[in-house]
Formats: C-alpha cells, sequence, structure tokens
C-alpha cells in the first residue's frame, strides 16, 4: 500500500508484464516510480506535466512500464523522486 498526498492510499495490483523483484520504489507528492532488477522503470499517479515519462497526462492506476526507455534500451540503475 502506497500513499499519496491529496489521493489517498493506492494499493500496488500489480506490476505489468513481469513478475522480477522490485529494486527500488520512490515516491513523490502525486506519483511512484518502480524500478526492476532488469533496470526498467514503471510509474503510476497523477501524470499531470508529464510526470510518469509515458507521454502524456493520463493517470495511471497501477506501474506501468516507460516503453520509450525500454525500446531505447536504456538502462536505468536508480531512481529518485521529488515533489
Amino acid at each position: 500500500m502506497v500513499t499519496l498526498k491529496n489521493h489517498g492510499r493506492m494499493k500496488i495490483r500489480k506490476l505489468e508484464g513481469t513478475r522480477k523483484d522490485l529494486k527500488q520504489l520512490v515516491v513523490g507528492d502525486h506519483f511512484c516510480a518502480c524500478l526492476d532488477k532488469r533496470g526498467l522503470v514503471y510509474t503510476f499517479g497523477d501524470g499531470k506535466k508529464g510526470a510518469l515519462g509515458h507521454g502524456g497526462e493520463k493517470r495511471k492506476d497501477y506501474p506501468t512500464l516507460i516503453y520509450n526507455l525500454h525500446l531505447k534500451g536504456i538502462i536505468i540503475t536508480k531512481l529518485a523522486a521529488g515533489n
């Protein structure tokens, strides 16, 4: 269970496309980001101003892979979040 400011609590229902272990979870005021052990990044929460990295402002209610990073072969090693 994750609590987001002004959005109450959100339960992580699934991690899309993988059952791999998470390496890191970071929480901002309105969104969360997850990093798995393969270096893939998943985000969810409020997408305003492109905060989630999915190319739009749509809210995501469950962790969703940032496909653009994945398709370009970019491997992430650490996450950080702010407000």
